[in-house]
């Protein structure tokens, strides 16, 4: 870990090999911090930024990511989210309707449902399921306690305001259904 923080920082043409075998064998200790950082008192975007600096570039996030699931992570997006994104969301919706009718419902139930409340906002008047496809990333980041990964911008924002509207790397920017990584 140190040897991949020296490399960073000192930001040198390091071996790109390298720098990926390295990225590669300390992989288990890459999980183990990003899992045990409430334990420490660290949010995410600390371990990211003073641990695992790499992870904040994409190429890195998505090997970190491939080798975590076993698979390519960009093609299955490309692939697989519009099939499977409405069925995800979809069993999310209905289990909070199961507590519509509940006495005592889950702290968590209302913030879904301001989502939910929030992608159909956003998807009326529109032909596309995109937004309400694309709720699935708050509803993740909400399960993980790490929903200041999402920041909603206008889709006429300028590229400057995109930029300035996160201060937290790696960000997921999707944008005519493609999604970018910065």
């Amino acid at each position: 870990m140190n040897l991949l923080l020296n490399i960073f920082k000192a930001e040198d043409e390091t071996d790109e090999t390298t720098v990926n075998q390295l990225f590669h064998d300390t992989y288990v200790s890459q999980r183990f911090f990003i899992k045990r950082r409430e334990a420490k008192g660290l949010k995410l975007k600390d371990v990211l930024e003073n641990h695992w600096p790499h992870l904040t570039e994409e190429s890195y996030f998505l090997a970190h990511s491939e080798i975590l699931l076993g698979k390519k992570v960009q093609e299955i997006w490309h692939t697989s989210l519009g099939m499977k994104g409405p069925l995800i969301i979809s069993y999310v919706n209905d289990y909070c309707r199961s507590y519509r009718k509940a006495k005592n419902i889950p702290l968590a139930v209302n913030s879904i449902n301001k989502e939910f409340a929030d992608a159909d906002k956003a998807g009326k008047g529109l032909k596309s399921r995109m937004p309400s496809t694309l709720l699935i990333f708050p509803l993740i980041a909400r399960k993980f306690q790490e929903i200041d990964l999402i920041v909603i911008v206008e889709p006429n924002a300028q590229d400057t305001e995109v930029q300035s509207a996160h201060d937290y790397s790696p960000s997921l920017l999707i944008v005519n259904g493609k999604l970018y990584i910065f």
